[in-house]
């Protein structure tokens, strides 16, 4: 029987199933996917239960197609849905340069080995450009993934929080008597980021729509604080000069509202302080 692979568009880094898949470039321009050795990326696969696919090999190869290191992996079948789960999380600690991920699996079908190979891309051991690591995870399965298996996915894309990026806003229930005096009841201030993706030269649409994919996800991390979008807010492009590429922009909140009544926080207001100390 032949046996079916699925590959979900939010993994850390684009799959393919030619052997030397081909570099991202508009107009002489390349773009290359950049992680720190301490990054992480992960991976998922689907296959079909019924096709009898198996782990065959996953490494990490050098840019001249020699064997760096294995790339570690958990199976899991689970027969309510037919699927055969494969997790890659690779680990990245002191490498230097251009590589790329190559996973085999065997599909007893009759098909032999499967290759797949991960897009190019380069890692740093200084972290020398400015970037953000963004991680996405999701309490519920879904886009295309099998979350509950414990799998989180790692971006490191150029951009951040730039300069006059903040806004404030706060969330307001107000009165309004016979005579229209208003009395603010209750007020609740909080802080919007302007959050950029691609720096001045931009990146590949296949990276932003990954990305965008991660934002659709209940947790998403930027640089270990967790950051939710505002309500309606969309990647906004912005054209790069000079770069064929282009960056984007959203608005961003944390998720825990820090500005929130202190109180909440177990802190209690002594009203008598000015008093005693005046």
């Amino acid at each position: 029987m032949t046996s079916q692979i699925e590959i979900p568009k939010l993994n850390s880094l684009r799959l393919f199933t030619q052997a030397d898949p081909v570099p991202c470039e508009i107009d002489g321009y390349k773009y290359v996917r950049k992680f720190l050795h301490t990054d992480k990326p992960a991976l998922q696969i689907l296959a079909s239960l019924d096709g009898a696919v198996h782990w065959y090999s996953s490494v990490i190869l050098d840019e001249y197609g020699g064997y760096v290191r294995n790339v570690p992996y958990t199976r899991e079948y689970r027969k309510d849905s037919e699927l055969v789960i494969f997790n890659f999380q690779a680990d990245l600690k002191n490498l230097q340069g251009m590589y790329r991920i190559c996973i085999k699996l065997f599909e007893y079908s009759g098909k032999g080995v499967k290759a797949i190979t991960s897009e190019w891309f380069c890692v740093h051991r200084r972290n020398d450009f400015k970037n953000i690591l963004i991680k996405a995870a999701n309490g519920k399965n879904g886009l295309g993934v099998i979350f509950d298996t414990g799998i989180y996915f790692t971006f490191r894309v150029e951009g951040g929080f730039y300069p006059n990026s903040l806004s404030v806003d706060s969330d307001d229930t107000a009165y309004k008597d016979q005579d229209v005096d208003f009395v603010q009841l209750h007020s609740i201030p909080y802080d919007v980021y302007k959050l950029n993706i691609g720096g001045r030269r931009g990146i590949p649409n296949g990276l932003i729509s990954q990305i965008n994919r991660a934002f659709s996800c209940d947790t998403v991390l930027i640089d270990d604080v967790q950051f939710s979008k505002t309500e309606g807010a969309k990647f906004e492009a912005v054209e790069s000069e000079n770069y064929p590429y282009r960056s984007w922009a959203i608005e961003v909140t944390e998720s825990q509202n820090t500005n929130a009544d202190i109180s909440e926080f177990g802190r209690i207001f002594d009203y008598t302080f000015d008093k005693t100390f005046n």
